[in-house]
Formats: structure tokens, C-alpha cells, sequence
């Protein structure tokens, strides 16, 4: 069933995790922190999150109902992968705007 839906993700021996990929990803993640910080539309850094973090989630989700355990096994890594992303880089863009911009101590 999930050939049909995604074809060519259950091939064996296909990566499903590459290096432009995860570029990609690290540069969704910086935009999303950057317009959120700059206080621009929360809705456009919204939209680059969901970029990245939506399609391995779904796929997870599919892998999981039907039955594709090597499909969701790669999926849910690379949602961890790109979460981790978006965590470390909204953690050092605040913890640098904090220091840099509004000139406080850390508050952790």
C-alpha cells in the first residue's frame, strides 16, 4: 500500500536522509527562527518549520499504518533529525540574542 503512496521509498538500500536534504532543513529551520525572532508574521515562520518537519511526520505516520516498519523507522529519524535542528538553532540564535541585543545575563 505505501509503494502506491510513495513510491520508490521501500526500494532497498535508498537513503532517505542525504546532505542536501538536511541543508535544506538546517536553512528552514534558520528562516523559521530569524522571521520569529524579528518579529515578522509568525505565519511565514510557521510556514518554513512546517517545510520541514511535516512530510517525514506523515510519512511516519503512513509507515506505521501500513505496516512498512523500515519506512517509519527512517521517517521518525529524520523528524528527530530536523526537530534537533530547529531546537539547537532557535536555542543559539535567543541565547545570542540575549546576550548581544538586550544585553542580559541567561536566564537558564
Amino acid at each position: 500500500m505505501i509503494k502506491k503512496i510513495f513510491p520508490g521509498l521501500s526500494r532497498p538500500g535508498e537513503k532517505s536522509i542525504t546532505f542536501s536534504s538536511l541543508a535544506a532543513t538546517a536553512l528552514a529551520s534558520i528562516a523559521g527562527v530569524l522571521l520569529a525572532a524579528t518579529n515578522r508574521s509568525v505565519l511565514t515562520g510557521g510556514v518554513m518549520v512546517a517545510l520541514a518537519l511535516i512530510p517525514s511526520a506523515t510519512i511516519t505516520g503512513t509507515g506505521f499504518v501500513a505496516g512498512e516498519w523500515a519506512v517509519a523507522g527512517r521517517a521518525l529519524l529524520r523528524w528527530v533529525i530536523e526537530a534537533g535542528f530547529f531546537f539547537i538553532f532557535s536555542i543559539a540564535f535567543f541565547a545570542w540574542k540575549q546576550r548581544r541585543v538586550q544585553r542580559r545575563k541567561m536566564m537558564l
